[in-house]
């Protein structure tokens, strides 16, 4: 468990972000990842909400959160850029550190064969209420869309939300999070959280602790597409089909 801070360490903090609207600078020796958190549960709107709840499949990936052109795009960049074997775990990870494109397609493939194959996702994704759209907008788990919207076979998902005070939506709660404490518990200390601020509210992102086990899955399906592309010359894309229909065919050839 991380160590909380005291609340009079975070008064300046906390008061350069509602004069400024910026995220704030950190107390010295404070865990980052624990003061992100602390800050913005003392400071978000008494009237918006952390919790998690069950959302039908099809108003999880809203227009504005996905964006399929773009996906055909970044595989397209990862063919024509990042193309070529990895030999170890460590080459892959601090090279896809220093762009983060190359772990895009990868990962695409890895989470689309994950769900197809019947399996659930491991963590939930992060949304928020986008007041200037009038929907859900994903901070954090675009990665999984193109999956849950071709893939996931179960009618509803477990999503983290945050409804604020310009959503006028009913939501039913699973559960709700009023500190970062609770969040930690809840998910066994596997978890942080970051923000930033957009139309008036501080805007968290909920992420998951997995490079771990995810790392040596990322590269598996990195050097898989690699062999398969010098098999056929290419992935062969065909904007014709959907990109579900694409990453189908594909995966059936791995």
């Amino acid at each position: 468990m991380y160590r909380s801070y005291p609340d009079s360490k975070l008064i300046r903090s906390v008061n350069v972000i509602n004069r400024y609207t910026t995220v704030p600078a950190y107390v010295k020796d404070a865990d980052p990842k624990r003061f992100m958190a602390d800050v913005f549960f003392l400071s978000k709107n008494a009237q918006d909400v952390l919790g998690l709840v069950n959302v039908p499949k099809n108003e999880v990936v809203g227009k504005y959160s996905y964006d399929e052109n773009l996906e055909f795009e970044k595989i397209k960049y990862w063919e024509k850029h990042f193309c070529y074997k990895f030999s170890n775990e460590e080459e892959y990870f601090n090279t896809t550190r220093a762009n983060l494109f190359i772990e895009d397609t990868p990962k695409l493939f890895w989470l689309c064969d994950h769900l197809r194959k019947g399996n659930k996702i491991d963590f939930p994704i992060s949304q928020a209420w986008n007041r200037y759209y009038n929907e859900w907008e994903t901070t954090v788990g675009n990665a999984r869309l193109p999956a849950i919207k071709y893939f996931y076979k179960e009618e509803t998902i477990k999503v983290i939300r945050f409804k604020t005070n310009y959503c006028n939506k009913e939501i039913e709660w699973v559960t709700t999070f009023n500190n970062f404490n609770e969040l930690q518990t809840y998910y066994d200390n596997r978890v942080f959280l970051n923000f930033r601020a957009h139309g008036g509210s501080l805007i968290p992102g909920v992420h998951f602790y997995n490079l771990d086990t995810y790392t040596p899955i990322k590269l598996k399906y990195h050097n898989k597409l690699v062999k398969y592309c010098k098999r056929n010359k290419g992935l062969n894309l065909n904007k014709k089909l959907t990109l579900g229909e694409n990453v189908e065919r594909i995966l059936k050839e791995l």
